[in-house]
């Protein structure tokens, strides 16, 4: 009998152990993955704020060479269509961002939305109507201050860009046109991703939900549902984690004096392939 009793004490000896290295393991991968959501919290937040710093950086740089230009084409004639098209060629050649734009890359539109003047084709003997550009109106709305436009197939280049314009009015506020340019949406992307962790995904997005770009599923969307949005000019942390595009948003921020909306995360394959490698 008092065999039998040693035996079951043991076994439950046994269990007690297994049990307790079993709670032990368990909290041991429970910080592993409270760690590792932290440091992709981090990151995602870091990253968030480079790519709004950069696109900053960029927009604000294309704004002052366009308020340069229009100032010279005030100072001239905004009517002289040749002295326009000779100041933008110049500007497509040599512009630091001529990277950054398609090949049409430099406009002046007339305020019917008139193209008038391009940098590659010179003075449009037919000017295209850009009257649909959102740059057209609220540039007259908001001149001298970078509007952006719906993303669009370029014209006449064909690219995928983001369509721009800074709006010029002379010293009693007539307006006379647009400065306008494409910037080529797949070298934007590339720019902005160079110094970000390889992990990193974001795509960016307009105020009406027209998907920019994403980095890691370039395949174009119309719109992203509004249900991703948090609320106001939001930026910061998602802890929901919303799925979308095969990507698991960790952060939204917003681009200070711009539309946008940026938001960051990983790869879903990518986040249980890491998550795997703890268990």
């Amino acid at each position: 009998m008092r065999k039998f009793s040693l035996a079951k004490d043991f076994n439950i000896v046994i269990l007690i152990a297994i049990a307790f290295i079993a709670l032990t393991y368990a909290m041991v991968i429970r910080m592993q993955l409270t760690g590792l959501n932290l440091q992709y919290d981090r990151e995602a937040g870091e990253a968030a704020n480079k790519l709004a710093n950069d696109l900053s950086i960029i927009f604000n740089h294309i704004n002052q060479v366009n308020k340069i230009l229009g100032n010279q084409i005030i100072q001239k004639d905004p009517e002289n269509l040749q002295f326009i098209n000779q100041l933008i060629a110049n500007e497509r050649q040599h512009g630091p961002y001529r990277d950054l734009f398609s090949w049409s890359m430099l406009d002046w539109v007339a305020p019917d939305g008139k193209q008038l003047v391009n940098s590659l084709n010179g003075v449009n003997a037919d000017p295209p109507d850009m009257s649909h550009r959102e740059y057209v109106l609220k540039g007259q709305e908001q001149p001298w201050t970078l509007q952006l436009s719906h993303p669009a197939i370029g014209i006449p280049s064909g690219d995928w860009i983001l369509p721009a314009g800074t709006g010029i009015t002379d010293s009693e506020g007539k307006f006379l046109g647009v400065i306008a340019l494409g910037m080529n949406i797949n070298q934007l992307i590339n720019r902005l991703s160079a110094g970000l962790n390889e992990k990193i995904d974001f795509l960016i997005v307009n105020e009406h939900g027209h998907i920019i770009n994403q980095k890691k599923n370039p395949d174009y969307l119309k719109k992203m549902p509004q249900y991703l949005f948090r609320q106001g000019d939001y930026s910061g942390l998602t802890p929901e984690h919303q799925q979308f595009r095969g990507m698991k948003i960790f952060y939204q921020q917003t681009i200070e004096n711009y539309p946008l909306t940026i938001f960051v995360g990983y790869q879903e394959s990518l986040l249980k392939t890491e998550l795997t490698s703890f268990v």
